[in-house]
């Protein structure tokens, strides 16, 4: 997966751990993001601007998603 992660289309490296759920990898990257790709594509499915790189792994539990940033910032985006 990771190869399909970095691909050239994609902005950046990974920065973070991947998390998994409900077929989604979801990934903090270098450069400000936090994007969710389908599991089985690899497609990109969302993306969100951070005001840095993702500090932490991102974590999904109880229908949300959570990732904190170097610059001591903690976002939290609700999942479908």
């Amino acid at each position: 997966m990771v190869g399909r992660i970095c691909a050239p289309n994609v902005r950046g490296f990974p920065e973070s751990s991947p998390s998994i759920a409900a077929g989604v990898v979801y990934v903090g990257f270098t450069g400000g993001a936090i994007r969710a790709f389908d599991m089985t594509s690899g497609k990109q499915l969302w993306e969100s601007a951070l005001d840095g790189p993702a500090f932490s792994s991102p974590s999904v539990a109880n229908g949300q998603l959570e990732v904190g940033t170097y610059a001591g910032s903690l976002y939290a985006f609700r999942l479908p």
